[in-house]
């Protein structure tokens, strides 16, 4: 009974200190992309919840028209390709220039969801004035929920994310036509 006390114990004890981390508040030297960012003494944290809506700036895209057909095909002539692509110079990143200008230089602090663990460097990004930079970017349509995980405040997220969709905000904003 004695060794069970000490597991429970110490099983506590490493609960405590893993919610607590990091306790201080410290600063985002980078944004990796649109869900991920760089913090002093921490190294990259993942925001729970959020899926980045940024494009990639290689695009790649199914042909609009086959190419024409030889035959018999000449000895030169190349395969049909399948898919195109080229390299986009600006390519849309709601979600990483958001970031950028809530975030980069500022001072945050980090909390963990318990639902979670310590599982990809998952957590809650605050800032100082205790806004939750996660539901910001849901609220603003400059991301989308990652609900591929239960976490403690899915359902909050699930309504940010349905307000923003009834209000057109962001990328729930209909496209001119």
């Amino acid at each position: 009974m004695g060794r069970m006390t000490l597991r429970l114990a110490g099983a506590t004890t490493a609960l405590l200190v893993w919610l607590a981390w990091p306790a201080a508040a410290q600063q985002v030297t980078r944004i990796e992309n649109g869900d991920t960012i760089v913090v002093d003494g921490v190294g990259k944290v993942r925001l729970i919840g959020i899926r980045s809506v940024d494009e990639s700036p290689l695009g790649m895209s199914p042909n609009q028209r086959p190419p024409a057909r030889q035959d018999p095909p000449s000895p030169t002539s190349l395969p049909p390709t399948a898919v195109s692509g080229g390299i986009k110079m600006k390519p849309n990143r709601p979600s990483r220039d958001f970031l950028t200008s809530m975030l980069l230089g500022r001072t945050v602090k980090l909390q963990r969801d318990p639902l979670v663990g310590e599982k990809d460097r998952l957590a809650y990004v605050f800032l100082e004035n205790g806004t939750l930079v996660n539901a910001e970017m849901l609220r603003q349509g400059v991301a989308r929920g990652d609900f591929s995980r239960e976490f403690a405040h899915e359902q909050e997220f699930k309504r940010i994310e349905a307000d923003a969709h009834q209000a057109g905000t962001g990328v729930w904003a209909i496209a001119p036509k």
